[in-house]
């Protein structure tokens, strides 16, 4: 599990900001004194958090993207002005 989002900081975190974060986790109780415990640890240790850096560096969104609004009202889209060819020629 992501370290960063158990104790709910970014990856700019102070040492102090870190010990600061898992004893507010520990009070909101959204996750077990084990995995704050456990998440704490990995990112007081500098080898641990450069590796849950890299590891966790990008967050993707999942959430669907909508269509293009000219898609929805039943247009063509026109591709040409990126150098594609039109498909129907």
């Amino acid at each position: 599990m992501n370290p960063y989002k158990i104790l709910n900081i970014d990856q700019n975190a102070t040492k102090r900001d870190i010990m600061a974060a898992a004893a507010r986790a520990m009070k909101d109780r959204n996750f077990s004194g084990k995995d704050v415990a456990i998440a704490q640890k990995k990112l007081m240790n500098p080898v641990s958090k450069a590796i849950h850096d890299f590891l966790y560096v990008i967050e993707i969104d999942t959430s669907p993207v909508p269509p293009p609004e000219s898609a929805e009202s039943g247009q063509t889209l026109d591709f040409e002005y990126l150098g594609f060819p039109d498909s129907d020629q």
